[in-house]
């Protein structure tokens, strides 16, 4: 086994996160694939999982990312924590808002790379403060634990539910997501701290799976807590279901468990066995994630805001390619999955080039 500083796996398995993020948040017209396509509230599609992926990806970094300071409070970690968290948080706000047609007054301050900030700064103190595997995972229990009992005491429904109160005292009815009609926003203040969970299992497998490499021992343990961790997710979907909105806690664990297993089953492909060459393509997202990740936001978001005269109608790039090309070609679920495909295929070649340059944009 080749000792290595870097997981070629952990940067394929970010790869395909974004990879799966841009196809989720990106459909052409027409019918979109189910899988491709969020639960309505309670369930979990391919699309519900992608985002907790994302989470588990940021906790696993950290692991890396703190063994410069040793995983000790210093001056110089605080200002890093702090300067990334705001960052992301106003990356997030350039994407909820962007291009700033709309007034202050109604901007989306809540969504994805919000979340992030806060997920990351609270896994930070925890990680950092305490340091000890086992604490970490006692604080990721009474994370799930006390969250599931918040659940049964105010409601786990769209109408009843611990988020959206706190959300519209925190940030203002206005400034909340206008879907499921204006009743709940998917990526609140309580829901983040359930999210912090998948964060802290992605720092605990990278600290495990690191000292397992570093002493050439195969972590079979991993895999087992992967099976074990989706197994219970599964049993408590029937008294608790999955609920990516309010990221319910049967949900969290889901998720955690199956991100074990893909970063396990990638490793040995990856890592150990050597098939490195075929997972150069999603390497080359993953060196890169988030910035791919604000690229295809941006795309989108322009795509629809910006528009040309097509005959005397109103015309934007994706209609105009479905129309053109799309269509001509397919039709059903594909025919919209064409679009992401596109802006997946762009921002591909974008950090194609900066991958070729080895040039590592980071926050």
């Amino acid at each position: 086994m080749q000792k290595t500083d870097r997981f070629v796996s952990l940067d394929a398995l970010r790869g395909l996160t974004i990879l799966a993020m841009i196809m989720v948040n990106t459909h052409g017209e027409g019918v979109s694939y189910g899988f491709l396509t969020h639960s309505a509230w309670n369930g979990c599609t391919v699309a519900d999982v992608v985002y907790p992926f994302f989470l588990y990806m940021v906790g696993a970094s950290m692991w890396f990312s703190f063994r410069k300071c040793n995983h000790e409070f210093t001056g110089g970690i605080l200002r890093k924590i702090s300067v990334r968290a705001i960052v992301l948080f106003a990356l997030g706000l350039v994407i909820n808002n962007f291009p700033f047609t709309a007034p202050p007054s109604v901007w989306r301050i809540p969504g994805i790379l919000q979340r992030t900030a806060f997920v990351y700064v609270l896994a930070s103190v925890i990680v950092l403060s305490l340091k000890d595997t086992r604490k970490i995972l006692a604080v990721a229990l009474l994370l799930l634990i006390g969250y599931r009992v918040t659940l049964m005491i105010f409601g786990n429904t769209i109408e009843n539910n611990p988020s959206y109160p706190v959300d519209v005292l925190i940030f203002g009815k206005e400034h909340l997501y206008s879907g499921y009609g204006g009743r709940f926003e998917p990526e609140g203040f309580i829901g983040s701290f359930p999210s912090t969970v998948n964060a802290l299992a992605g720092y605990i497998f990278s600290r495990y799976l690191s000292q397992a490499h570093k002493l050439n021992r195969r972590p079979l343990f991993m895999g087992v807590c992967g099976v074990v961790m989706t197994a219970l997710a599964l049993l408590w979907n029937t008294v608790l279901p999955f609920n990516k909105p309010l990221w319910s806690s049967s949900f969290a664990l889901f998720t955690c468990g199956l991100a074990t297993l893909a970063w396990f089953i990638l490793y040995y492909l990856i890592d150990i066995f050597g098939f490195k060459a075929v997972a150069r393509p999603f390497v080359v997202f993953g060196t890169n994630a988030l910035f791919a990740y604000v690229l295809s936001e941006l795309l989108v978001v322009s795509n629809w805001s910006f528009g040309f005269d097509v005959n005397g109608h109103l015309c934007h790039i994706s209609q105009w390619l479905d129309s053109y090309v799309y269509h001509p070609l397919t039709s059903g679920p594909m025919r919209s999955a064409l679009w992401g495909i596109t802006v997946s295929l762009f921002c591909w070649l974008v950090n194609f080039c900066l991958y070729r340059k080895k040039i590592y944009i980071k926050i």
